[in-house]
């Protein structure tokens, strides 16, 4: 069945959001198409999109309880249920399963988008209650699953371009969130080991560590991460350049002369 109108949810809608800012790209490139979109979020910062594409936000910091932020929620979906034959959840399976008890109601069908290779129970609970689970590549998603539907990864290639005039021989990056599902330790680990490996290499060899944590179990592994550094007297060849924005990101890439993702 085609899809004319969607409502889609996803945490935030920023184009300079350090993990989210990608999907403003998204909503555009969806909106090329004869489709009325309904975008629903915690949290609206900058973004430029076209006249088939509202913009709701329930807003988490005027609304820090989550019982007012889940009742506007079903709210919006209600007010908007002519405006909507299909709702898409982005990466956020707790919400999925609050949007599926309007939606059952209202004969609507429910979608997921996860691409983590790790899950929990809320997200065992949404993929019952969903109608497919969207992802990227199989290897993203936890489990077996029959709703499950592959959809690649959604660069944009016309904006991530090579650049060899500014590549920098030697520069490695890593640019995500600091957690320790990224396992950056590994790879300060491999750029120790140059040390009696190859010293020439590890002379012209210089990180980038771009991100930041986002909770205090993140916290807790940045701090840890700084201490291995110390020990393995690598620290002088890191640079910490914190979170970028989505925005600021290509300029990263581009210099960068090996993009690493453990």
């Amino acid at each position: 069945k085609i899809m004319k109108k969607l409502l889609i949810f996803v945490n935030k809608f920023d184009e300079d959001d350090d993990l989210l800012g990608f999907f403003v790209g998204w909503i555009n490139e969806l909106a090329k198409h004869p489709l009325d979109i309904v975008v629903v979020t915690q949290h609206a910062g900058r973004y430029n999109c076209p006249s088939n594409v509202r913009v709701v936000d329930i807003d988490k910091k005027s609304n820090p309880s989550s019982i007012q932020r889940v009742l506007k929620f079903w709210k919006v979906l209600w007010q908007n249920r002519a405006n909507y034959s299909h709702v898409i959840i982005i990466m956020a399976p707790a919400w999925a399963i609050i949007a599926s008890l309007a939606t059952k109601i209202l004969h609507k069908k429910i979608y997921l988008w996860y691409a983590v290779w790790h899950g929990n129970w809320k997200l065992r609970l949404a993929e019952k209650l969903c109608d497919k689970i969207l992802c990227s590549v199989k290897e993203a998603f936890p489990f077996e699953t029959r709703k499950l539907t592959l959809l690649g990864q959604g660069i944009n290639t016309d904006h991530f371009v090579l650049n060899e005039t500014v590549r920098e021989t030697g520069k490695i990056l890593f640019l995500g969130r600091i957690s320790p599902v990224k396992r950056i330790e590994v790879l300060f680990r491999a750029i120790s080991s140059l040390q009696n490996l190859d010293k020439l290499i590890y002379q012209s060899v210089r990180l980038e560590v771009a991100g930041g944590p986002a909770n205090k179990s993140d916290d807790e592994y940045l701090s840890y991460l700084k201490t291995l550094a110390e020990s393995l007297k690598i620290a002088a060849k890191i640079n910490w350049i914190g979170r970028v924005p989505h925005s600021n990101t290509r300029s990263y890439y581009q210099k960068a002369d090996v993009f690493v993702n453990l």
